[in-house]
């Protein structure tokens, strides 16, 4: 009796180990995913940065000239022309730019957003079935439809002959009770025997 106590109480510790290892693993990605759209969001920051330092730029040059033509009036008029020519193409070139950041930027933002989105509605709702105290009954959340039960049978269905290679090294005997099963533990779980000299 207290071996099979000490098997289930193994089995529970291993099924806990699995669980933690994959809330770990979400955790881990979730994080990466997180780190990536940091790394996106300053390299848009940096463009815009390098935009405004251009505009300042552009509007520095600008006031040097008018100061200079309120200094020297005899300043040519073609000269002027051809300054300021110059400077409304590129004042022009550069709105464009800025459109096409600003549209580049909101694209991004809302592709973050929506990958973040479902990110966290998927880890929120893992967290709260994993915090359940009973067993989980679909027909208790909120929004549920019963033409619903139709797929969630099928998929349970789906999920019961499922077929799993890996675990092949530990059930040789498909149609083995429960019992049976739980008393096999795998290697990686047992204990080291120490060796006697």
């Amino acid at each position: 009796m207290d071996v099979e106590l000490l098997d289930i109480y193994d089995h529970y510790y291993a099924r806990q180990a699995v669980v933690d290892n994959a809330i770990n693993r979400r955790s881990h990605e979730l994080l990466q995913v997180i780190k990536k759209l940091r790394g996106e969001f300053n390299v848009i920051r940096g463009r815009e940065r390098d935009r405004e330092e251009e505009c300042e730029g552009l509007r520095v040059k600008c006031e040097a000239v008018m100061t200079e033509f309120e200094k020297s009036p005899a300043v040519s008029l073609s000269t002027l022309d051809s300054k300021v020519t110059s400077l409304e193409a590129e004042k022009t070139r550069l709105e464009t730019v800025e459109v096409s950041l600003r549209k580049e930027v909101e694209e991004l933002k809302q592709d973050r957003l929506v990958s973040f989105a479902i990110l966290y509605r998927m880890y929120r709702a893992y967290e709260q079935v994993a915090d359940m105290k009973e067993p989980f009954d679909l027909s208790k959340v909120k929004g549920y439809r019963s033409f619903y039960k139709k797929d969630h049978t099928q998929a349970s269905s789906d999920f019961a002959t499922a077929t799993f290679p890996w675990l092949d090294e530990f059930v040789a005997d498909p149609s083995a009770s429960i019992e049976v099963l739980l008393s096999k533990k795998p290697s990686s779980l047992q204990r080291p025997v120490p060796l006697r000299t």
